[in-house]
């Protein structure tokens, strides 16, 4: 396989799953309102990261992620949420 398509191949999987994690994203807040799973799945992602990939990140990336995931997981819904549109996969 030549660079090109390899190159290409490695483009189209990370768009497809990038697209998968999105749609979880939004069916999770369609169905619960919250995020929790999304930022909890993120950080969990990011702790996997080599630590060169980790040191592109903002340093205090991981705390902020961990935090919005307890915010997340206790706000309480005063208002009816609107529906997102989940994407096709």
């Amino acid at each position: 396989m030549s660079a090109t398509l390899l190159g290409e191949s490695l483009t189209i999987r990370k768009k497809h799953g990038e697209e998968k994690v999105a749609a979880k994203a939004m069916a999770e807040y369609n169905s619960t309102g919250k995020l929790t799973n999304f930022f909890s799945s993120v950080l969990d992602h990011f702790k996997e990261l080599p630590a060169i990939e980790q040191a592109q990140y903002p340093q205090d990336y991981a705390s902020d992620l961990g935090q919005r995931s307890a915010e997340t997981s206790t706000t309480v819904r005063t208002r009816p949420r609107e529906k997102v549109k989940t994407p096709r996969a």
